[in-house]
């Protein structure tokens, strides 16, 4: 096959042949027939076989050139096949790393698709086929019927819907989620596929909760405040208006009933003092102003005058009162005795205020011993009245009374059980309770003390003064102060 640059050199060559072909015909008829005529006809077969391979090379070319685009298309076509598969595996690493549920699912509700996070939250293998579930098999039933009747008719109509709704795990447990559900039309604008992402809110819904419960406790206690003042101002004004009274009669009778009125007035007295008392230490407690003590003190000291400030008291009401401290209690410790001595004085003035008939008694043993502190536990039963469970619940509560009838009837604040369970955390400790309505109660409360290396035989727990006191008593305490200095400051010139 002739190549196109050659064919214009053998065209110009065969014209000048031919020519001189002529000249030689005319001169030459002989050879003109036997030589040269031959290489016309050769020339001619020449300059047609030209024409088809000018013919066959246009053909060649344009079919070269078709194949050029034809790969430049193809070209383009596998660069965006590229770029296709590089946006797609991109998406794919997004779905695959994103935390929230992200799942599709056909118009018949069937899902279509989970992404691992969705697989996760429902407590499904990363590896388990979802196409056999629907919709209704990751939500709990009430859940899957709001998706439903109401999201799926809902996002028909307006092709997206926002809410909060709750998916079930596969071990039976809810999740709080918020969920966005969005419908997919085909290019007819038909209905083709449903999409859901779905965030879990567990975190939020607990916080909102416990803002909420916060806020309710917020408003109780303002409540209970406000109630407790109310209580309050009525128990203050009792004995108050006991000793206006008293005294006012006192002052315009003759010196045989001024006795008598004397004593009533001085009873309101005390009894307007321990109100204002329990305030007091309460306020106190609730400013953290308290601070416990670590001195040495005799805990048959305490008992003894526990059994002073309560056996007349519980003989009076012809109550069993009973103290017992076990053999291997240790009685010289390191602690705060007075505030010891509160907590139980104010634990066993309710059990014998509350008990009619049968016993109250307190009972001292080591809980535990083998290790430095020691631990005691003190506990504190009766044959009360007793206290209902739902009672129980606000024993401890500040400004809120179990039952303000009770109180009412048997008097005081209410804050002794209060004020004693502060005490007691404060000296590291717990209160517990049991108790049966109409049967009794039994208080109990576990303490750490040291173990004094020595007796402090000098060392003395303060007397609480009373009209029960006896004369032993103050004589014991008169002594011990015998020869002592005291300065007292007063605001009052009558106090």
């Amino acid at each position: 096959m002739l190549l196109m640059s050659e064919l214009p050199a053998m065209s110009e060559w065969h014209e000048a042949f031919i020519d001189a072909s002529l000249l030689v015909t005319i001169n030459f008829p002989l050879i003109y027939y036997f030589y040269f005529l031959p290489l016309i006809r050769f020339t001619n077969l020449v300059n047609i076989n030209r024409d088809e391979l000018l013919a066959k090379n246009n053909a060649l070319e344009i079919e070269v050139n078709t194949n050029k685009r034809q790969a430049s298309s193809l070209a383009l076509l596998m660069a965006d096949r590229k770029k296709i598969d590089a946006e797609r595996e991109r998406l794919l690493k997004i779905l695959n790393e994103a935390s929230d549920f992200i799942g599709m699912a056909d118009m018949q509700a069937n899902i279509t698709y989970l992404n691992p996070a969705g697989k996760r939250m429902v407590g499904l293998a990363e590896e388990a086929d979802v196409l056999t579930l629907k919709i209704h098999d990751m939500h709990t039933h009430e859940a899957a019927q709001f998706v439903l009747n109401e999201a799926i008719p809902y996002v028909l109509e307006h092709d997206s819907w926002q809410s909060e709704n709750t998916l079930l795990h596969k071990s039976g447990h809810e999740l709080a989620v918020s969920q966005i559900l969005s419908l997919h039309r085909d290019s007819q604008g038909k209905p083709e596929f449903l999409s859901s992402i779905m965030r879990d809110i567990t975190g939020v819904k607990q916080a909102e909760q416990a803002m909420l419960d916060a806020k309710e406790a917020a408003e109780t206690l303002a409540q209970s405040k406000t109630d407790f003042l109310a209580n309050m101002s009525h128990e203050i004004r009792t004995p108050m208006n006991a000793i206006l009274g008293l005294s006012e009669l006192a002052l315009h009778s003759t010196e045989n009933n001024q006795n008598d009125y004397l004593e009533k007035i001085h009873g309101a007295s005390e009894n307007l003092l321990i109100i204002l008392n329990d305030i007091l230490e309460f306020s106190k407690l609730d400013s953290t102003g308290v601070e416990i003590d670590s001195d040495y003190f005799n805990l048959s000291l305490l008992i003894n005058n526990l059994n002073n400030l309560f056996e007349e008291t519980a003989r009076q009401k012809n109550l069993t009162f009973h103290l017992e401290v076990m053999p291997d209690v240790q009685r010289h410790l390191i602690g705060d005795a007075l505030r010891l001595q509160q907590v139980l004085t104010n634990l066993l003035n309710n059990s014998i205020k509350f008990t009619k008939t049968g016993f109250v008694r307190l009972k001292i043993a080591v809980s535990q011993q083998d290790e430095k502190p020691i631990l005691l536990t003190f506990s504190i039963e009766d044959s009360g009245i007793g206290i209902s469970p739902e009672q129980q619940k606000l024993l401890f509560q500040p400004f809120t009374q179990a039952d303000t009838s009770i109180t009412r009837r048997f008097g005081g604040t209410g804050l002794g059980l209060v004020i004693s369970q502060k005490f007691i955390h404060l000296m590291g400790g717990e209160i517990s309770l049991e108790s049966t309505l109409n049967e009794g109660s039994h208080f109990w409360f576990t303490l750490p003390f040291e173990i004094a290396k020595k007796s402090h035989s000098t060392e003395f727990l303060p007397v609480k003064q009373n009209k029960r006191a006896t004369k032993e008593q103050l004589e014991e305490a008169a002594k011990l102060l015998f020869n002592k200095r005291v300065l007292l400051v007063e605001d009052m010139p009558l106090n």
